[in-house]
């Protein structure tokens, strides 16, 4: 798996209330392997995973052959194994309320390990799950838990929203980072991009309305398009929630279905950013990846840099709570290109120096913030000071050089113009 960092920010921006939420699992594996045993110990596992859980060889313990022409079930402990590190990120962007976005935030991951807890199960129940590494990711097939995650999440939400009659809804866009695979999963126009090789590539495509494919999803779901909103009320056209009250349903014309994407990751990859509309309404892609590098290149701090970004979207007057997340690929410089205090861990590499007289590339609005006020200590003041006296010092002499020289070419001049009379 990718060697991984990762910063969070968020900020309420110029709204009255902060509706965004976000979660970050780091051993999200782990909470399956808790699903998992917690159905067992209850009794809702497949009577054959249990039996092939509790006959599981211990360690230092060999295993039974298989019979002649048959291949011994995997037992769940095996199986498990082979889940390998697993890392959840989702941010989860609200409307008409926070209600929705905190529960998400604390249910879709663990209905998403549940789903993976099920089909583990019932692969142990089945005595498959046996082949390559590769044949065995496919057979868990992360995706499908997502997917099924998201619509029991959903289901749920819309029954505790009724309860507290609530109307509020959400948008999400959540990834599961599972070896050199990426899953993406996303409903509305919270959005995931990597940088590959210094460049953007969109990991989602914002639900909108207007696209063309969505205008015949909301027409389908009886609902109509105005003003570019669905049914004259939301900007997106996938979000989970959104009750009618009086109805006691979902709204129509809207889904909660989210799009799920898989990737492959490469060594060329640096780093992803998640985050809600209230960053990429101001920023698009290929500018919100610039900065960050940017950033990165200058402190190589990804928590310094998801605050960066944050305060990059509210500099440019984003009028919408800001959430952001940016996931860090590490790497290792050698000795070389470390300096003198060895091996390092970065993110992105160094930029190569420049020939003398080359000009970089113009970067007028990508540079960091900068402190609005200096912090020094006394000694730090005492040398500032110092420093700024010898400046002034300096430039004072340079001054007076310069009259005295203007001084001397006048009386040459003066002289010059006698001479000639």
């Amino acid at each position: 798996m990718q060697s991984m960092c990762f910063g969070v920010s968020a900020a309420q921006g110029e709204r009255a209330h902060m509706e965004d939420a976000h979660v970050i699992v780091q051993q999200f594996d782990a909470l399956i392997r808790h699903a998992v045993a917690s159905a067992v110990v209850s009794g809702e596992a497949p009577q054959s995973a249990a039996a092939a859980s509790s006959v599981a060889p211990t360690a230092g313990t060999p295993a039974a052959p298989a019979s002649a022409g048959t291949q011994a079930p995997p037992s769940l402990p095996s199986l498990l194994s082979q889940l390998g590190t697993q890392s959840f990120f989702g941010v989860y962007d609200g409307h008409g309320g926070r209600e929705a976005a905190e529960y998400i935030r604390d249910h879709l991951h663990v209905n998403v390990a549940k789903r993976m807890a099920q089909r583990v199960l019932s692969m142990g129940a089945a005595g498959t799950g046996t082949g390559s590494p590769a044949s065995v990711a496919r057979d868990f097939d992360l995706g499908d838990a997502m997917k099924l995650g998201a619509a029991d999440t959903e289901a749920a939400l819309l029954s505790q929203s009724l309860e507290w009659q609530s109307t509020a809804g959400a948008v999400v866009a959540f990834t599961i980072f599972a070896g050199m695979q990426l899953y993406v999963a996303h409903a509305g126009d919270s959005r995931a991009v990597l940088c590959r090789d210094g460049r953007a590539l969109d990991l989602t495509q914002d639900h909108k309305p207007g696209l063309e494919s969505e205008q015949s999803r909301v027409s389908s779901l009886g609902g109509f398009i105005s003003d570019g909103c669905v049914n004259g009320e939301i900007q997106v056209s996938r979000a989970l929630g959104d009750v009618n009250l009086s109805t006691r349903a979902k709204m129509l014309g809207l889904s909660a279905e989210v799009q799920l994407s898989k990737f492959y990751l490469s060594d060329e990859d640096e780093f992803v950013i998640i985050a809600c509309d209230g960053l990429w309404d101001v920023l698009n892609s290929a500018s919100a990846v610039a900065y960050a590098r940017h950033c990165l290149l200058q402190h190589n701090d990804i928590q310094r840099c998801a605050d960066e970004l944050v305060q990059q979207a509210l500099r440019q007057h984003s009028s919408d709570n800001v959430s952001v997340i940016v996931i860090g690929f590490l790497r290792t410089l050698p000795l070389a290109a470390a300096g003198p205090d060895g091996d390092v861990r970065v993110i992105v590499p160094r930029s190569a120096p420049r020939p003398p007289g080359s000009r970089g590339p113009r970067e007028r609005h990508l540079v960091p913030p900068r402190p609005e006020r200096l912090m020094l200590n006394e000694g730090g003041r005492n040398k500032l000071m110092q420093a700024l006296a010898e400046v002034q010092s300096t430039q004072h002499e340079r001054e007076e050089e310069e009259q005295e020289t203007e001084e001397e070419d006048d009386d040459e001049g003066d002289a010059a113009d006698e001479d000639t009379r």
